[in-house]
């Protein structure tokens, strides 16, 4: 073989292998593209089952969803839907173990007011765009939940074993229901909602007020910057860690069955083996209640 066929085979060949490796490639492209009128849109529902979902802030008056795939085949596509102002979007038909790999992005104007909800089993939701809304609700069975930078009238999030994390969230009320996923919340404002149970709860810089119960094993660490309301927390096993600001003024009591109780202000409290109560300061018009049966009381000033 001389060297111009040999140069020819060893071409055809890199081709060849170019071709095999393009075909395996799980790289996603965008596969549809579709915008709507922001007049038109007034709720938005997702359920994208295993794969990822990110929201983004717009950079035009439309709502636009992007679909991305590593296999062209249109039965697999989102089936991408508006009718009478409800902009429905869902994973398209696949069969179990099909291999594709595929996300969603949807990019949302900040002038958008109205509602977003969003689902999926194992995939990623994600959301940091500057929105403001009248409500957002997040759900996931085994995937991760991180949202930042919202407001709505009403935030609810909820995951049965995924990570949940939310950062620089405003609500009037903020609900979080988990089955035994460890949660963070970072500089969350309003009312906060708080169930599981198994989960594990971290929480910074709350300003507001609320209600934090964990049924079985599960612990609450929680820091108020501001208090503007009662607030309650319980825990079956688990400890109930509680940081408040210094110059907060309330009406304390606090109980525990098989755990010890630790205050920064024990000197202002009646205390037993097992209870603690008292007023702190003049003007104490927040109720502050912790209750837990297997595990500590830790509480600070």
């Amino acid at each position: 073989m001389n060297k111009k066929m040999k140069f020819t085979a060893a071409l055809l060949s890199l081709m060849y292998l170019a071709m095999v490796s393009e075909g395996c490639s799980s790289t996603q492209s965008p596969v549809q593209t579709k915008a709507f009128s922001l007049t038109n849109v007034k709720s938005i529902l997702v359920d994208y089952d295993g794969e990822s979902v990110t929201v983004k802030e717009s950079d035009s008056d439309n709502i636009v969803v992007v679909e991305y795939m590593d296999k062209i085949q249109k039965t697999y596509f989102a089936k991408i839907d508006l009718s009478g102002n409800v902009l429905t979007i869902s994973e398209g038909a696949r069969p179990i173990g099909n291999g594709v790999h595929a996300s969603l992005e949807i990019y949302v104007p900040d002038t958008y007011k109205d509602s977003m909800s969003l689902h999926t089993t194992d995939g990623w939701i994600l959301s940091d765009a500057a929105l403001a809304l009248s409500s957002f609700q997040a759900d996931t069975t085994n995937g991760t939940i991180e949202i930042s930078n919202l407001m709505a009238d009403q935030i609810d999030l909820k995951s049965t074993g995924g990570k949940l994390t939310a950062k620089d969230i405003t609500g009037q009320i903020c609900t979080v229901d988990t089955t035994n996923a460890d949660t963070y919340l970072d500089s969350i404002t309003g009312r906060i909602g708080y169930e599981s149970k198994g989960g594990d709860l971290t929480a910074f810089g709350c300003i507001g007020y609320g209600d934090f119960l964990v049924t079985g094993d599960g612990s609450l660490d929680i820091t108020f910057a501001e208090v503007t309301g009662n607030i309650s927390a319980c825990t079956k096993n688990g400890t109930i860690t509680l940081g408040l600001p210094d110059n907060l003024e309330f009406v304390f009591s606090a109980a525990t069955k098989n755990g010890k109780m630790q205050t920064s202000f024990a000197e202002l409290l009646s205390v037993t083996d097992k209870t603690a109560g008292g007023t702190i300061g003049g003007n104490a018009d927040v109720k502050i209640g912790l209750e837990t049966k297997n595990g500590d009381i830790n509480v600070t000033k």
